[in-house]
C-alpha cells in the first residue's frame, strides 16, 4: 500500500496514518536550513534524511539504504545534482531519482531525463503539493519496481530448486559434487569481494545440470576420480554446453550461465593484472574452474594440501588470488573426522561424509551431500524397499564441512 493510497486530509492538511510505514526520501542540498524546513513539512509524509554534499548522500545511500527517493538540487559545490543521481544509480538502481533546479538548467536536467539518470525534475521555486506529489509518483515507482523483482527472484529461486531437486534424484552423484563445490565456493567468498554471490551460488549448482545424460559409468568414474576415455572426456566437455542450453529457457538467467560457459576458460594472464585477458573472465567462473577441479583431484584421493599443490603447477590455469585464498582454506572434513549414525537419525544440517549404498552396492547419496528434510524422507522409503547399509558417517553440519 502507497502512501497515496492511505493519505486523507485533517484541517486541509495531508497526512499518512502513523501505522503506514512511509517512504525514505534521501534529500541532497548545501543549505541546511532548506533541508531542515523539507523535514519540518514532509515528516508526517516522508521519512526525510537529509546530507549537505554528493559525497555524503551517496555514502547514506550505501550505508544507511534503502531509500525510496533521493531528491538533489541541481547546483552544488564538488559534485552538481545530475552527478549525483547519476553515481546513485549505480549504487541503488532500483531508487527513484529526482532533480530540484532551476530555470537555468532545464535543458541539463531534460539531458539527465533521457539518459536515464533521474526519474523526474522540478523546477524551483517548488510548492510543497508538487513535491509532495512528485514524491508519491516516485515512491510509487520505487514500489511497483521493487515488488516486481521480488516477485521475480521468489520465482526465480522456485524454478532453481525444483532443478536441484531433480538434479538430486536423476543423479545422486552430481547433485552431491554439485553441493560439495558449492561448500567450497562460498568458503573462498568468504574471503574474497564476491558480487552478487547468489547468483554465482546458483550457477556452481546448476552446472552440473548436464550430468544427468552421462552414462552410469562416466558417473561412477567422475565420481571416484578415475581417468576418462577420450570419448567420455569428450562428453564431460560438452556439460557446461547441455547446462546453458537448458538454462536458456529461464528468462534473466544471462550471468549465470555466463559463468557455467566460461568455467572451463583458462584464466591466462598469471599476473592477474587489471588488463589481462584473465581479468575479464567473471569472477564466478574462475571460482568454478578452481572449485572443480580441485573436487576432481579429491575424489581421485589426494588430500587438499596435494591436490593445491598439483593446482599450483598448472601455470595459466587459475586466478592466482583465488589459488592463494584456497591455500589458506585448510583440509576439508572426511569420514576419519565424522561421526556414525543410524539412518532414521539424521538431521537437516548434517553433511554426508562417506557414500550410502544399499545392500546390493547401489548408490543411495554421495559423499558431500547435504541433509535435508527431503533427504530424510527418502531414507525412510529406502529403509523400507531397498534397504541401507548402515551406519551412516556424517558432519555435524554444513558450516562446519
Amino acid at each position: 500500500m502507497t502512501s497515496t493510497e492511505v493519505r486523507y486530509e485533517r484541517w486541509g492538511r495531508s497526512i499518512v496514518p502513523e501505522h503506514v510505514e512511509r517512504p525514505r526520501v534521501l534529500c541532497v542540498d548545501d543549505d541546511e536550513l532548506l533541508l531542515a524546513g523539507l523535514k519540518r513539512q514532509l515528516h508526517k509524509e516522508f521519512d526525510i534524511t537529509g546530507r549537505t554534499t554528493g559525497e555524503l548522500a551517496l555514502q547514506a545511500l550505501r550505508e544507511d539504504g534503502p531509500f525510496a527517493v533521493i531528491i538533489s538540487d541541481m547546483n552544488m559545490p564538488g559534485m552538481d545534482g545530475v552527478q549525483v543521481l547519476s553515481r546513485a544509480r549505480h549504487i541503488a538502481p532500483d531508487t527513484s531519482r529526482i532533480l530540484l533546479t532551476g530555470y537555468a538548467a532545464l535543458e541539463l536536467a531534460l539531458e539527465a531525463v533521457n539518459r536515464g539518470n533521474i526519474f523526474r525534475f522540478l523546477v524551483k521555486p517548488c510548492s510543497k503539493e508538487d513535491m509532495v506529489a512528485a514524491l508519491d509518483a516516485a515512491s510509487e515507482q520505487y514500489r511497483l519496481v521493487t515488488a516486481e523483482r521480488q516477485f521475480f527472484e521468489q520465482t526465480l529461486r522456485g524454478a532453481v530448486n525444483a532443478l536441484c531437486e531433480t538434479l538430486s534424484l536423476a543423479n545422486p552423484p552430481a547433485f552431491a559434487r554439485a553441493t560439495r563445490v558449492r561448500r567450497l565456493v562460498v568458503d573462498l567468498m568468504g574471503l574474497i569481494d564476491v558480487p552478487d554471490r547468489w547468483c554465482v551460488e546458483v550457477a556452481v549448482v546448476l552446472s552440473q545440470l548436464g550430468s544427468v545424460v552421462l552414462p552410469p559409468a562416466v558417473v561412477s568414474k567422475l565420481h571416484d576420480g578415475a581417468p576418462l576415455s577420450p570419448l567420455e572426456q569428450e562428453l564431460v566437455d560438452d556439460l557446461p554446453g547441455i547446462a546453458d542450453r537448458v538454462l536458456s529457457g529461464i528468462p534473466r538467467l544471462e550471468a549465470v550461465r555466463q559463468v557455467i560457459r566460461l568455467a572451463d576458460t583458462d584464466f591466462g594472464d598469471t599476473l592477474g593484472g587489471p588488463g589481462g585477458p584473465g581479468s575479464r573472465i567473471p569472477i564466478g567462473a574462475r571460482l568454478l574452474r578452481l572449485a572443480l577441479d580441485l573436487d576432481s583431484l579429491e575424489a581421485s584421493g589426494l588430500t587438499r594440501d596435494a591436490a593445491v599443490r598439483v593446482m599450483q603447477t598448472r601455470k595459466g590455469a587459475y586466478d592466482p588470488l583465488l589459488l592463494e585464498a584456497l591455500s589458506s582454506l585448510g583440509e576439508h572434513g572426511d569420514a576419519s573426522t565424522a561421526t556414525s549414525r543410524r539412518s532414521e537419525d539424521l538431521q537437516p544440517g548434517m553433511v554426508i561424509a562417506s557414500d550410502v549404498s544399499d545392500p546390493a552396492g547401489r548408490l543411495l547419496v554421495a559423499r558431500g551431500t547435504a541433509v535435508t528434510a527431503a533427504l530424510t524422507d527418502h531414507m525412510a522409503s529406502w529403509r523400507r524397499t531397498t534397504g541401507i547399509v548402515e551406519p551412516i558417517f556424517v558432519r555435524s553440519s554444513a558450516n562446519g564441512a
